[in-house]
């Protein structure tokens, strides 16, 4: 489905502790059964201490030999399934837990654990099920309070019930640092950023030496605008261990650099000599690249980018992107809209922006929700959880985009209630237009029209080539969603099936589309603001154009660009890159047409992609 592109993520999570890992905090005690051989509880009670001093080798060597001799003993499976998780042998502590679940299918810490291996595998609403069923049995289950108010939050982005289940964990067990760190999360995605930050310094208090908390709770500085505050405590990170790369990621974001900062770069280009974990190197070098960047040394920023990007393995298929692309043209055409025509809800309220990443899109947002009859809901990723409803309601239920035709009309007027409802519990009650940044709706435009005629939708577009760069710049969170992400090629392949998207919503899509240059928005900014507004059917005022001012928290990549006033400094910025480039403009061909010249002067050479309609599309200012 495709909503796999959706490119929602938690900036605040360090990217490299996103499991639901509790196993530190889980409850290992041992449950005496009774004529249990002294030597077997002796054993069980040394694997113990082998997991709650991390040794988890000699404690999976151990429980296999227990096991192997004494199946009978359900706390040596349970034990083994802890290290197993505890070492990212999560497939066969999914296997040994299978079992273990049928076997005993009203054990709560089975059942936890099942949850929580299930959310580590990816597998987020079958985890889901699993920590409810733990919950129907003991609701007072503080790791699967925890395990599904994780999931609440950065799966259905559920924010109230995320602080209900979190909140009552942290409530039952003070002790236990997870449920006070996603809390802590969930807070500041409600912006309740003073208690946010409450419960990330007890989580961090709790465990001190937990880098990714060190990390995590530094972002919610970041995001509130507190740099001084977060680069204290990344600095603490390094100090506990000088090769994290998470910490250097979050450290590079937090200000700019320069020539006196040498000492640092130095302490980074050491540190990549080192033993570390892939993803900590990759890091190191996306951090190198940014304060290369910072500092204006663009060989040096390219080759730490390029290092970066080669670390992260995906799977990029740009065939069946293609073929998704074709499925959504084919099936909303001017003979679908008028089909469903007068089916939706008249509701105004919705605002969706959509665009590629990077376009310029939290700027827009920001100065869209600091108008105070507009609230942004940010990434929100609750219209797909609806689609998947909607498409579940046919025969034979296909996947998006093939179940549309045989949607009834009436099930797209539930999906504009359902979606209604739920935006209703996160925006508050002055809130006349409800912004939803998630780019990816790009695709989902057919069935907004249709649910929403009222709906705006606000188009941000961006120069293709600073756009790509400032794409394959970005370290983010969740490689998988975005896999085009990492290479030049696969950029510029997967910009001209967007491309390909919006050419057919500007022809058939029966609700009009504000279309927002963010090189206008820059060069214009008050003009270009009153036109949104103006479109958004919104008063104007000037506060807008101090976003930068607000206090709520940004969760997105672009935290430190939208805390600061409008500046020019991230226009045609691919020219400084311009002989790295040639991969990018060869896959985007024609939709460079008009900058063939200045690319010729440049050493760059442009492909033909048979896309010269894309060329009338993306160029010009915002109407």
């Amino acid at each position: 489905m495709l909503h796999r592109q959706a490119i929602c993520f938690i900036c605040m999570l360090d990217h490299q502790n996103v499991v639901y890992h509790f196993g530190i905090a889980r409850d290992i005690s041992p449950v005496n059964i009774k004529h249990k051989p002294a030597s077997i509880q002796k054993d069980i009670d040394t694997a113990i201490r082998h997991i709650q001093r991390r040794n988890f080798s000699a404690a999976l060597s151990l429980l296999e030999d227990i096991i192997q001799t004494n199946p009978q003993y359900s706390e040596a499976q349970y034990l083994y399934c802890v290290a197993l998780l505890n070492t990212n042998q999560n497939a066969l502590a999914l296997e040994k837990l299978s079992g273990m679940v049928a076997e005993n299918p009203n054990d709560t810490r089975i059942l936890a654990m099942m949850g929580e291996t299930l959310a580590k595998l990816g597998q987020n609403e079958q985890a889901i099920n699993y920590y409810e069923k733990t919950l129907d049995l003991d609701g007072k289950h503080v790791e699967a309070l925890t395990g599904l108010g994780a999931l609440l939050l950065t799966h259905r982005l559920d924010y109230p019930q995320a602080i209900e289940k979190l909140g009552l964990a942290s409530e039952l067990k003070p002790s236990h640092h997870p449920a006070h760190l996603f809390l802590a999360l969930a807070l500041a995605a409600q912006d309740q950023i003073e208690d946010s930050f409450k419960h990330g310094e007890k989580a961090v208090k709790l465990a001190p030496k937990n880098n990714s908390y060190l990390v995590s709770l530094a972002n919610l500085y970041q995001q509130a605008g507190n740099n001084q505050k977060a680069a204290q405590l990344l600095q603490k990170a390094l100090s506990l261990d000088p090769t994290y790369g998470s910490a250097y990621l979050a450290l590079s974001k937090t200000r700019k650099f320069t020539d006196a900062d040498k000492a640092l770069i130095k302490k980074m280009e050491k540190a990549l000599d080192r033993p570390m974990p892939p993803d900590s190197r990759d890091c190191i070098h996306f951090s190198l690249g940014k304060i290369y960047d910072d500092l204006g040394e663009w060989e040096h920023a390219f080759n730490h980018y390029h290092q970066g990007n080669q670390l992260i393995h995906t799977l990029f298929d740009a065939s069946k992107q293609r073929k998704e692309t074709t499925a959504i043209i084919n099936t909303c055409s001017s003979a679908f809209f008028k089909k469903f025509a007068g089916c939706g809800h008249p509701s105004s309220k919705p605002v969706f922006i959509v665009g590629m990443p990077r376009s310029g899109s939290t700027l827009v947002d920001q100065i869209l929700s600091s108008h105070p009859s507009v609230y942004s809901l940010g990434e929100y990723v609750g219209l797909w959880k609806d689609i998947r409803s909607l498409c579940d309601t046919t025969k034979n239920s296909k996947p998006f985009p093939h179940c549309l035709p045989k949607v009834s009309p009436k099930n797209f007027l539930s999906l504009a209630e359902e979606y209604l409802q739920d935006i209703e519990k996160l925006c508050p009650d002055n809130s006349t237009r409800v912004s939803n940044k998630q780019l990816s709706n790009y695709l989902a435009l057919g069935v907004i029209a249709v649910a929403f005629p009222n709906a705006k939708i606000i188009h941000v577009r961006r120069h293709p080539l600073d756009s790509g760069l400032s794409n394959y710049f970005q370290r983010f969170e969740y490689p998988d969603t975005v896999a085009w992400a990492f290479d030049l090629h696969n950029i510029g392949t997967s910009y001209t099936q967007y491309a390909r998207c919006m050419h057919h919503w500007e022809k058939h899509l029966p609700v009009p589309i504000f279309d927002l240059s963010y090189e206008s928005l820059i060069e214009n900014p008050e003009e270009v603001s009153r036109q949104l507004l103006e479109y958004c059917e919104l008063e104007w005022d000037p506060v807008v154009l101090e976003f930068y001012r607000q206090r709520r928290s940004v969760r997105t990549a672009s935290v430190n660009q939208v805390r600061q006033p409008i500046h020019n400094k991230s226009v045609a910025r691919w020219k400084h890159y311009a002989p790295h480039l040639q991969p990018l403009v060869t896959s985007l061909g024609d939709i460079l047409k008009d900058d063939t010249e200045e690319l010729t002067a440049l050493g760059l050479s442009t492909g033909k992609n048979q896309t010269s309609f894309f060329n009338k599309l993306f160029k010009g200012r915002s109407r």
